[in-house]
């Protein structure tokens, strides 16, 4: 790995974790501010989990293929 992969890599970095920063909260704070009266108690019960599994992917997604 050359100096301009690395550093390539570390500008990806940091452009992921900005814009990953900026989108994050408010996509969150949308999921967790629906409207959820018509559901049963499972989809309630759920819901939170779909804030988790958005976070995480996300996150995945701006990770490098390799460290």
């Amino acid at each position: 790995m050359g100096i301009g992969e690395s550093i390539g890599g570390i500008i990806g970095m940091c452009v992921g974790a900005y814009v990953f920063a900026s989108t994050i909260p408010g996509a969150l704070t949308a999921i967790n501010g629906a409207d959820t009266t018509g559901w049963t108690a499972a989809q309630t019960a759920l819901w939170p989990i779909v804030g988790i599994i958005v976070l995480v992917a996300s996150f995945t997604v701006f990770l490098p293929d390799r460290f």
